[in-house]
């Protein structure tokens, strides 16, 4: 028995020790993130951004890092290959160290090969084993590997760090989605919902770009076309998908009712008119109260969908100095809001169906769960039915918070 216990050990001890595969952190060159353009001859062309350490952790330590003024915390390689993992292998070729893409949050397309289609990209990047699923998904206005060179990382040492941050950003504006490599990968092939993907892309012309005085405009531009200096990256908006292939761009004001009907706007802000004092306008915060409730009929031609949301605005300003913490008054402000959010939603819903064709929302989610097997609703066709649906929607608004205010002071003239 004990000759058994000693055999059972010895080969614990033999075949269960870690470490084979084992990779010095000094032989390791960390991706954090990929750009993906048309390249030459029906190859793809991609953007790696690799991290310099020896710089990184002077700037993380707040000493040299004995990199010099001139050398930067990352390092940029582009190569054509016939497959993003081709590129990834020919990467080791030029660079001194064994690339890994354990780190890498970023995959960055251009709108070009976003058009014309995904799939060549992301299968062979869903097969690979270093590929992370959490990664965030972008599209580029423009080349992708002219966007990684040009947005200054000014805030931020690591570009991964970098772009995590500026997507997670959305609950706190709504004025773009977030899309994760599996989340969006799936979205794809499923028949139920079409993928949204942020847009980003490179301001050219600062402030004399022109802007909207028009009201409910602050986010009406996508990305590179919001008058702004000092930054040239910007991220607003949404590339619309059908399938593995874009079909349409969406504002950043329409890229907020897009969430809202998705149920994924946590915040938001918006100006709307004075119902009380023309000329003048109102600013809100808006906050999702809850999830949408959404209801199908989809057993005939042309299915239903009853959409009910859910929104409470904060007052932020009131330049009129109408006391709108009144009850009464309060009412009028809601139901001018909730009427703005109607027609706003209704507008995009009817783009979707006329100009997209495509169900960008998820309502196919909620029509699936009517059928008892796939095979019955795949043989419905949700793609082409949605064209013909009738979307009705109803805003729900309760102003619950006026600010630091009590009561809103007139101002003297």
């Amino acid at each position: 028995m004990k000759t058994v216990k000693l055999v059972f050990a010895l080969a614990v001890i033999i075949f269960l020790s870690g470490c084979w595969g084992s990779q010095e952190t000094d032989q390791t060159a960390l991706v954090l993130a990929m750009g993906f353009d048309k390249g030459k001859n029906e190859n793809v062309r991609v953007t790696f951004q690799i991290a310099n350490p020896k710089v990184i952790a002077g700037a993380a330590g707040g000493g040299g890092g004995g990199g010099g003024d001139q050398e930067k915390p990352y390092l940029f390689t582009t190569m054509d290959a016939p497959l993003p993992v081709a590129a990834f292998h020919l990467l080791n070729v030029v660079r001194s160290r064994d690339i890994s893409l354990l780190h890498n949050k970023i995959f960055i397309f251009s709108e070009e090969a976003a058009r014309e289609g995904l799939a060549r990209y992301m299968q062979p990047l869903n097969r690979f084993r270093e590929t992370r699923g959490t990664a965030f998904v972008f599209v580029c206005r423009g080349t992708a590997r002219d966007f990684m060179e040009r947005d200054k990382l000014e805030l931020e040492v690591s570009p991964a760090k970098h772009y995590e941050i500026v997507a997670s950003l959305t609950r706190l504006h709504g004025l773009g989605p977030t899309a994760h490599f599996t989340d969006f990968y799936e979205s794809t092939k499923t028949h139920s919902k079409e993928p949204v993907v942020p847009l980003v892309g490179i301001n050219e012309k600062g402030l004399g770009a022109p802007a909207k005085s028009q009201v409910d405009s602050l986010g009406d531009y996508l990305a590179g076309d919001l008058p702004a200096s000092g930054v040239t990256a910007q991220f607003l908006g949404t590339a619309v998908f059908s399938g593995d292939k874009m079909v349409g761009e969406l504002t950043g004001d329409e890229s907020r009712y897009l969430l809202m009907l998705k149920g994924e706007m946590q915040q938001s802000f918006m100006v709307i008119d004075d119902p009380k004092r023309p000329g003048h306008v109102i600013g809100l915060t808006l906050r999702q109260a809850r999830r949408p409730v959404i209801k199908t009929s989809a057993s005939g031609e042309a299915p239903v969908i009853d959409v009910e949301l859910f929104q409470e605005p904060s007052l932020v300003g009131v330049p009129s100095g109408i006391n709108y913490e009144d009850l009464k008054l309060k009412k009028v402000l809601e139901k001018e809001i909730a009427r703005l959010i109607t027609e706003k939603c209704q507008e995009l819903v009817s783009r979707s169906q006329d100009e997209f064709r495509i169900d960008s929302f998820g309502f196919g989610q909620y029509a699936k769960r009517k059928y008892l097997t796939v095979g019955e609703w795949d043989k419905y066709n949700w793609h082409d039915k949605y064209p013909d649906a009738q979307v009705n929607i109803k805003v729900n608004v309760k102003i619950r918070r006026t600010g630091l205010q009590l009561k809103t002071v007139k101002p003297t003239m």
